[in-house]
């Protein structure tokens, strides 16, 4: 009686190197087009054997607000990016639109790393990576001077931040007064959207109940106004 053992060996093959890489831009990225075009820069890319060589590949296919993701190399390829201005594309319809672009921080130190960039009213205090208000007193906020010139009268803001412990009766103020949003906030990730009306150089977040607070890296960021798709017309 004779036995036979066959082992089977498996390389990844072109299509699916390439499939990979456009799965692992598409999961991190919140926009994705021009998925045709980058399958063919790789699959020629691939064809002079330079697309495993190469370290990074980036094309316009995928990127979220504020950066540019490579198809190649992973996060640590993808590119920040501020614009003045909106950015505008033809869509699939053929229709020229204005994409939303938000500008980059402007805080300093928002995971709560150190205790330091922040003035601190009494009851308020940082540690553990989070903002801790104990509402010993009431109504006590903590503040920043932010970058690129603070709030301009007229202009949105995207403000993100997070509550890891209590109910917050919160207000999210300026130093001017006229960024204002009392609300009540619990366990839970937030981004509120606000339009001050007047300019002002300071974020300040007022505690009104016990509560730990969390901001991390991209607090504070401009939003760009998106016009309305128009035909593209052609001369």
């Amino acid at each position: 009686m004779g036995l036979g053992l066959g082992l089977g060996l498996w390389w990844p093959t072109k299509s699916s190197l390439i499939a990979g890489l456009i799965a692992s831009l598409r999961a991190r990225s919140t926009y994705f087009e021009n998925e045709n075009c980058t399958k063919a820069t790789l699959q020629y890319l691939d064809d002079v054997n330079l697309l495993e060589k190469a370290s990074i590949i980036t094309t316009p296919t995928a990127y979220n607000d504020g950066s540019l993701n490579s198809v190649q190399g992973g996060e640590d390829a993808d590119f920040d990016f501020q614009r003045g201005s909106a950015a505008t594309r033809v869509n699939a319809q053929g229709l020229v639109e204005n994409v939303q672009i938000l500008s980059g921080n402007s805080v300093q130190n928002g995971d709560f790393a150190t205790d330091s960039n922040w003035t601190k009213q009494t009851s308020w205090s940082i540690s553990g990576g989070s903002a801790n208000y104990d509402f010993l007193s009431d109504s006590k906020y903590i503040r920043q001077t932010l970058l690129n010139g603070g709030f301009v009268a007229g202009k949105t803001y995207k403000i993100n931040f997070e509550i890891t412990s209590g109910t917050a009766y919160m207000n999210v103020n300026s130093n001017a007064s006229g960024l204002i949003s009392i609300n009540t906030y619990s366990v839970g990730s937030y981004s509120i959207y606000v339009t001050p009306s007047t300019s002002a150089s300071d974020l300040l977040f007022y505690g009104r109940n016990p509560l730990q607070l969390r901001l991390g890296q991209k607090v504070v960021r401009e939003r760009k106004t998106a016009a309305r798709p128009t035909k593209q017309r052609s001369k």
